[in-house]
């Protein structure tokens, strides 16, 4: 389909809507991101090849009137009303009209971010054989996406991803879930989580004399808070806390037993300000405060 900022195609008419600026809100890892919303109308004769999408980026596009045909790779899909077709990154596609046929649609664009993976598995025959009940969920979607972009109004961009959001778990609920990752998948997401959470332990030992939160973390290793939460705890089998109190702990020990400095110094050097609640995550953790264990252990 057309981009913003190129010429439209003879034979073809689209209103296209600027989405404003987003409001600041918590994401649980990259999320899909509403790029465009277009008003679609093409009168036939008319063929054209568009070309390929970028890395990461889906084209969503739901026929409301007419009839047409669509070419992905090397799949020809003939459109008519109530038919919904998913083009994914670098897939090329074209589209056919013959000299009596008209073809309209809501035609939108996603960066689709951390939910790439899940996407790209999506039975697209499944989605383009969706029951009534679906397609008019998904026109309705679309239609007050495109109903947002236009308004203009504070937050619109919000709205529009929160609508995106759910005509996402409708194409997936339609396809029955999606195909399984391959293994090459597979390894490329568990290799990424490891990278994150090395760079997450990393970020703490180099600094856990500071004072550390899950967001400040999180914003060091460009990451949402709430997924370095969730695949830490999963890869590593401890929470974000836990680690810093381990590896602050530890540095406690030693300072405990190889020097002089009274608890109350240790707990500064080692990220705690409260020197009463170091003393009792220490006790948690060894069975006996600071002082008993310096007594125990120091030569």
């Amino acid at each position: 389909m057309e981009r913003e900022g190129e010429l439209l195609t003879p034979g073809v008419s689209q209103d296209r809507f600027p989405i404003p600026g987003r409001l600041s809100l918590g994401e649980a890892g990259p999320p899909p991101v509403l790029l465009s919303v277009s008003s679609v109308s093409i009168s036939g004769p008319f063929a054209e090849n568009w070309g390929k999408h970028p890395e990461g980026e889906i084209e969503i596009f739901h026929v409301l009137g007419g009839r047409g045909t669509m070419t992905v790779e090397s799949d020809a899909y003939r459109l008519a009303p109530g038919k919904t077709l998913l083009v994914l990154s670098r897939q090329a596609h074209a589209t056919r009209l013959g000299a009596r046929e008209t073809m309209s649609g809501i035609d939108i664009h996603l960066k689709a971010g951390a939910c790439y993976p899940e996407l790209a598995r999506i039975d697209v025959k499944k989605v383009l054989s969706a029951p009534p009940s679906v397609s008019k969920r998904v026109a309705r979607l679309m239609r007050e996406m495109a109903a947002e972009a236009k308004s203009l109004r504070v937050g619109a961009q919000n709205m529009a991803d929160a609508l995106l959001a759910q005509l996402l778990v409708e194409l997936v609920r339609c396809a029955g879930g999606t195909t399984p990752a391959s293994p090459a998948e597979s390894a490329a997401t568990n290799q990424n989580v490891k990278r994150i959470c090395d760079a997450c332990r990393d970020h703490i030992r180099a600094n856990f004399r500071k004072p550390l939160s899950l967001a400040e973390v999180a914003s060091a290793i460009a990451v949402s808070p709430f997924y370095l939460s969730h695949v830490f705890s999963r890869h590593t089998g401890s929470t974000f806390i836990e680690h810093v109190n381990e590896v602050r702990l530890q540095q406690a020990r030693s300072l405990l037993v190889g020097t002089d400095l009274t608890v109350s110094e240790i707990a500064d050097r080692v990220g705690y300000s409260d020197v009463y609640y170091f003393s009792k995550v220490f006790k948690k953790t060894y069975a006996c405060p600071p002082t008993q264990f310096r007594k125990r252990y120091a030569s």
